[in-house]
């Protein structure tokens, strides 16, 4: 189904990075991520033991 849509989701994208280019700002939603936390090594009890791992949109990284 991905590979039917991908010509619209390629120009979809594009219309609204040329647009954030344009006015050189990004849109507020394109700049959320959502923040996971990931272990690391020890005790999983201990909240030091974890990494905070960013997970954003890579287009998004691209046109920052």
């Amino acid at each position: 189904m991905l590979s039917h849509l991908s010509a619209v989701i390629v120009m979809s994208h594009s219309i609204i990075i040329d647009q954030s280019w344009k006015v050189s700002q990004v849109h507020e939603d394109c700049r959320k991520a959502d923040v996971n936390p990931v272990f690391k090594k020890g005790e999983k009890e201990e909240p030091g033991n974890y990494s905070l791992v960013s997970l954003t949109i890579i287009p998004w990284n691209v046109v920052e």
